[in-house]
């Protein structure tokens, strides 16, 4: 036997043994308002202050605790992926175990050794009933029901990004500048375009078109078959990943500047310049897009025409949920709730342990909550 393959034998035993621990250390949660009894996985099950967010607080922000449980997490290694989709939830550890959840009551489904902890994750997307897994040169595919790997496909080229799925196709950013068309069905590449400048930028779509970045701000706006149709150079690099609606690309970079940028020839259509690189992540919401600007706080702009609707200049973070009326935006240590059409500070909330919060449904959906110790909690919003 191979030392590769003893060692993921030990690491299948380890996970076998850490879902049995889980299992017998289940107890239900009391006192809680969801009559359905989910789930803790942690304990002791009525001291609320254990929660990631205790009862009150997710009251006080319009949402009531639905369960918490726990990722399985090798001794050493933390959470370092979340992922949500629409019936399961899949977090990743820095030791490759995979775990997946449903995400109505919070319970296993399955687990899996994606690799050893050398190999490096780009992230996890869903196409139908297929999970797909990508680390930097391989394409992992699970059946989400049952967690069987059904194909394991090696990468033409060292990928850096998530990919964007467009019917067969997965398409990565790559280290060599490629943007790279993988064939997820065939297993082979259907297609490649060279940017000439390493891409970390995820891709994305805009319309039907696929819309890239590189590190020296080339944009590049691509068709399914790998045809150039808009190209636009920006002064300075994105390490934040764009949005867009079916017609505009909007893009916050560290030229300092936001800009909306047509898909079909990156005309740029406005421009909001501010004082400071952007590093938070943009959030577009209907015709308004949010962005966290260092030196002006959390901003609303038109997407229309770029005017500014309002500035909460005490609120940073990136948006996680509009909640009715409300906007609520997260900066990796508070939970901001700002009103939606004024843009004046509600509330904030103390959040600093979280690894990360995402949502189902920007608008009145879930959140999901996790900590680099891969406890996970799902809130669900009141009325």
């Amino acid at each position: 036997m191979s030392i590769p393959s003893i060692f993921r034998n030990h690491r299948r035993q380890a996970v076998q043994i850490g879902i049995l621990a889980l299992v017998s250390l289940s107890v239900t949660l009391t006192g809680c308002e969801n009559s359905a009894s989910p789930q803790l996985i942690v304990g002791p099950a009525t001291n609320s202050n254990r929660l990631l967010m205790d009862y009150q607080k997710a009251a006080d922000l319009g949402y009531r605790v639905d369960w918490e449980t726990q990722a399985v997490v090798s001794d050493g290694f933390q959470l370092e992926e979340l992922e949500v989709f629409d019936d399961i939830v899949v977090g990743r550890e820095g030791g490759t175990i995979l775990t997946v959840l449903d995400s109505s009551d919070g319970q296993l489904r399955w687990t899996d050794v994606l690799g050893n902890p050398l190999q490096t994750f780009v992230g996890t997307v869903r196409v139908k009933d297929r999970l797909l897994v990508s680390s930097s040169t391989e394409l992992m595919q699970y059946k989400v029901d049952t967690g069987q790997l059904v194909a394991k496909q090696r990468l033409k080229t060292v990928v850096n990004t998530k990919p964007v799925i467009v019917g067969d196709l997965a398409i990565y950013g790559c280290a060599n500048g490629h943007v790279l068309a993988h064939n997820w069905v065939s297993g082979f590449m259907d297609w490649a375009y060279d940017t000439y400048n390493s891409i970390k930028t995820q891709p994305i779509m805009v319309g039907n078109a696929v819309a890239v970045i590189n590190d020296k701000g080339a944009v590049l706006v691509l068709t399914p078959d790998g045809e150039a149709i808009g190209r636009r150079k920006l002064y300075g690099n994105v390490t934040n990943t764009p949005v867009a609606n079916e017609d505009v690309i909007f893009i916050a970079g560290n030229d300092q500047s936001i800009w909306a940028l047509t898909r079909w020839d990156c005309k740029a259509l406005w421009r909001y310049r501010t004082d400071s690189p952007l590093k938070q992540q943009p959030v577009l919401i209907g015709d308004t897009l949010y962005q966290d600007v260092p030196s002006e706080g959390v901003v609303a702009l038109n997407t229309k025409n770029g005017s500014v609707i309002w500035k909460s200049p005490q609120t940073h973070g990136r948006v996680i949920n509009q909640k009715n009326n409300r906007i609520l935006t997260w900066d990796g240590k508070k939970i901001y709730m700002i009103d939606k059409a004024t843009g004046r500070l509600v509330s904030d909330h103390d959040m600093p342990r979280l690894l990360d919060i995402k949502t189902d449904n920007i608008i009145n959906g879930n959140l999901f909550l996790a900590n680099t110790s891969g406890r996970i909690s799902k809130l669900i919003p009141l009325r």
